[in-house]
C-alpha cells in the first residue's frame, strides 16, 4: 500500500473562495496540484483548512469569511480526502480549529477566540448521519495580550 500525502490550501478564483489540495507520495514531493476540492463559493473566503478522518469518513474544517467578515469555523464531510463534500455546518466556537486524538484515543480541538487560544474536548453527535464533530466545554485557555508600540 502506497502512502499519499495531502496538502490543503485556500485561494480565490473567479467563482469565489476555494479549498484546494495537492497530493504526493512523499512529504518532500513532487506535488501534484488537484485544484479546488471544495468550492468555489461566491463571496466567501476560507482560511486554516484541516482534514482528519473519523469512522472511515473525512472531515474538512475551515474558517469562513464573507467580504472580510468572520463567520467562524465550519465543517464538511466526505468519503474521500478530496470530496465531494457535504453541505457546510458550523463548528463553534472560534476559528483556526486544529483537531487531534491523544494516546488514549480521546478527541481534542484547539481554536482561537478573540485574544485567546483555547482547548476543548471534541465529541461526536451520533444523532446526525454521518456523525458531526461538536466542541465541548473549554478545558484550557491561554490569553495572548496585544503588543503596543
Amino acid at each position: 500500500m502506497m502512502l499519499e500525502y495531502y496538502l490543503y490550501y485556500t485561494a480565490k478564483d473567479t467563482g469565489g473562495g476555494i479549498v484546494g489540495a495537492a497530493v504526493a507520495s512523499s512529504p518532500f514531493g513532487p506535488w501534484t496540484d488537484l485544484g479546488a476540492v471544495y468550492g468555489p463559493v461566491p463571496q466567501k473566503m476560507f482560511e486554516s483548512p484541516m482534514v482528519f478522518q473519523h469512522q472511515a469518513r473525512y472531515y474538512l474544517v475551515f474558517h469562513q469569511l464573507t467580504r472580510g467578515v468572520s463567520e467562524g469555523g465550519y465543517s464538511v464531510v466526505a468519503d474521500s480526502p478530496v470530496g465531494p463534500w457535504s453541505s457546510a455546518y458550523p463548528l463553534f466556537p472560534g476559528w483556526a480549529h486544529e483537531i487531534w486524538r491523544d494516546s488514549l484515543g480521546d478527541w481534542y480541538v484547539s481554536y482561537l477566540t478573540s485574544y485567546t487560544v483555547s482547548i476543548s474536548p471534541l465529541s461526536w453527535n451520533d444523532l446526525q448521519t454521518p456523525p458531526r464533530p461538536f466542541v465541548g466545554a473549554e478545558i484550557y485557555r491561554l490569553f495572548l495580550p496585544t503588543l503596543r508600540h
